[in-house]
């Protein structure tokens, strides 16, 4: 009754589960190797990400030293620019004193130049007979009535003769240093 048709169909049912597990061995050898070459994808991808970490890491560690630093070196910047604007504070007063010193004596240089011109022209027109000595600091000891000690063959009852400047002349700046305070020597005009 049944055993024909059931070894019969036993036979292709096992034919078929044969065919079946043949499909599935080389399907799951398939799969294998595909997991093969994603366990190799996975292990070179973990190694860049180590890679990646590593460098993240000293990236970190670089960027922190820089942080740490940065207060240090936001001081040494500070203190740089401080002494700089000082520099410049003193040097701008420097230029200041000497941009002061320089029309002080370009105003004092003008002025003796003023007064030397006055000085040649009053000598020009002065008359030329008129004796002048040479040896004269101030005018005020050209101004000096000076008188001449009698000869010595001479009376004493004989009046001196007195010198005396007609015209004053204008004051030549002394240029020389302050010399100490000695009397001058009289100054002797022959007659």
């Amino acid at each position: 009754m049944f055993p024909i048709e059931i070894g019969c169909v036993s036979q292709s049912a096992y034919e078929r589960l044969k065919t079946q597990a043949q499909e599935d061995t080389q399907t799951l050898e398939v799969i294998r190797d595909e997991v093969k070459e994603l366990d190799q994808q996975i292990a070179g991808l973990q190694a860049a990400n180590r890679q990646e970490d590593a460098t993240t890491a000293e990236l970190r560690m670089a960027l922190q030293h820089e942080e740490d630093q940065l207060p240090i070196m936001r001081e040494r910047a500070e203190a740089s620019l401080t002494l700089l604007k000082g520099q410049v504070t003193a040097l701008m007063n420097q230029s200041w004193n000497l941009a002061r010193k320089i029309a002080a004596l370009r105003h004092e240089s003008a002025s003796l130049q003023s007064t030397a011109a006055q000085y040649k022209q009053e000598m020009e027109e002065a008359p030329a007979a008129e004796p002048v000595a040479a040896d004269e600091e101030e005018p005020r000891v050209a101004q000096a009535t000076v008188a001449e000690p009698p000869a010595l063959g001479e009376s004493p009852s004989q009046t001196p003769i007195m010198a005396q400047r007609s015209e004053p002349v204008a004051p030549t700046p002394n240029l020389s240093p302050p010399a100490p305070s000695t009397p001058s020597p009289p100054t002797n005009i022959d007659p």
